[in-house]
Parts: C-alpha cells; structure tokens; sequence
C-alpha cells in the first residue's frame, strides 16, 4: 500500500464521495424518490456521482481494443442521434403492418431496436457521415 500523500488524499475523497452520495441518494428514498427531494438536494447528488464517476473513470486502464471500441462508439454519436428516430418508426410501421401489438417492456424487442439502430448509424457514418465530412474538410 503506498504511503503517498497523494494517495491518501484521492483514498479520502474517493470515500467522502462515496459517502455524501449514499446519504444523498438515501435522503432521496427516504423522501419518496429523486423528484420529491429539493432542487438543490438533487443537483448535490448529481454533482456528487459525476466527480465519483470521473475520479473512478480516470484510475481506469484500459486496453487498446477497448478504447478503440470507445472511439469508434463515440464517432457514432450523432449517428445514432439521428437515426434513431427512424428506426423507431420502421419498427412500429412493421408491427403495426403485421397486426402484430408492441410491447414495449420486452427485453428482446430492446436489443433489436439497439442493435438495428447501432448498425444503420454505423452505415451511415461510414458511408455518408464521413465522406462528407472530408468533403468539407479539403474544400474548407
């Protein structure tokens, strides 16, 4: 175990964060969910689990494959941000064409929607998305 000053000041923070989100997303529960306690009460909460969340993420290795699935997943954003639109709409038209009723809870219909909305942004990213962009790039 390291006997850095350093180390022991992350170690603390670590746990004061730890600790302040517990007792904010307890006083959450305690009041009857997320959207019964203070403004104030759940912007702490937010700002408490993001710097938990960014001190975790920045202690993280990762490895080369991964973050090129990072990369390449991140590349995808606005992709995905407008064809999921779309896809939601072709399934329903499908359902809807068979007579067939959504249920929108199922599990299975989730990860089809998810993976027919990821590989269509994924299409379209490498054959519209970013050819366009090196259009633009060599003309601007």
């Amino acid at each position: 175990m390291s006997t850095q000053p350093n180390h022991w000041l992350r170690s603390g923070f670590t746990a004061l964060l730890v600790l302040s989100g517990a007792w904010l997303l307890w006083i959450s529960q305690q009041a009857g969910g997320l959207y019964a306690i203070t403004p104030a009460q759940r912007a702490s909460l937010i700002m408490v689990l993001s710097a938990f969340t960014v001190l975790v993420a920045s202690q993280m290795r990762i490895t080369e494959a991964a973050r090129h699935l990072a990369f390449m997943l991140g590349n995808l954003t606005y992709s995905i941000y407008l064809i999921h639109f779309p896809v939601q709409l072709t399934i329903v038209l499908l359902f809807t064409q068979a007579g067939a009723s959504i249920d929108y809870r199922s599990g299975e219909l989730f990860a089809l929607y998810m993976l027919a909305t990821l590989l269509s942004a994924g299409i379209t990213c490498k054959y519209i998305e970013l050819p366009a962009r090196r259009i633009i790039r060599k003309y601007s």
